[in-house]
């Protein structure tokens, strides 16, 4: 989906809040790189080795965990961010996690996937998106709601069809 997904990217990196940022489930690091060619304070995890180790080639900060087990302090940072992720993201645990690690007022900003209706290629970077998403990546399930991270769909028009977003506030 190459174009688009890496402009989505650039797009929610445009739109979060500046502070100190960790893009969980970060695989090769294209958001922490464009995020450090920002001057931007950013750190990544992910549990895979292989895209851990095509992280560190673009020169950027990346540790192999879990999103279970985020190994960061209590409220380190301001912006979490997960960008295409899987049913992961829904978990209570990791939830939990992403609560623990956002300083008060920090946002959570998880770009969920989208259509694409516009630009080459539009009807093959949809069919592509359902083969490795499913046909509910669009359309998510109720979004979890915990006892101090508050959010809500964000439905944004882009210039290759609709992005799908959940952004959330952790508001203690």
């Amino acid at each position: 989906m190459g174009a688009a997904w890496d402009g989505r990217r650039r797009d929610l990196l445009e739109s979060v809040p500046d502070g100190r940022l960790l893009d969980i489930g970060c695989g090769d690091g294209r958001l922490l790189n464009a995020a450090r060619r920002c001057d931007r304070l950013a750190i990544g995890i992910d549990p895979s080795r292989a895209m851990a180790k095509r992280a560190h080639g673009r020169g950027v900060t990346v540790i192999r965990a879990s999103a279970e087990a985020v190994p960061l302090l209590d409220a380190s940072v301001q912006v979490v961010t997960a960008t295409y992720p899987g049913p992961w993201i829904y978990s209570e645990q990791v939830l939990q996690e992403i609560q623990r690690v956002l300083t008060t007022g920090g946002q959570l900003h998880v770009l969920l996937g989208g259509a694409y209706r516009r630009g080459p290629f539009a009807r093959f970077r949809g069919w592509l998106a359902r083969l490795a998403y499913g046909s509910g990546h669009a359309n998510p399930p109720e979004l979890p709601q915990m006892l101090h991270l508050h959010g809500e769909l964000v439905v944004r028009n882009d210039r290759w069809g609709t992005a799908y977003l959940w952004v959330a506030t952790r508001t203690d």
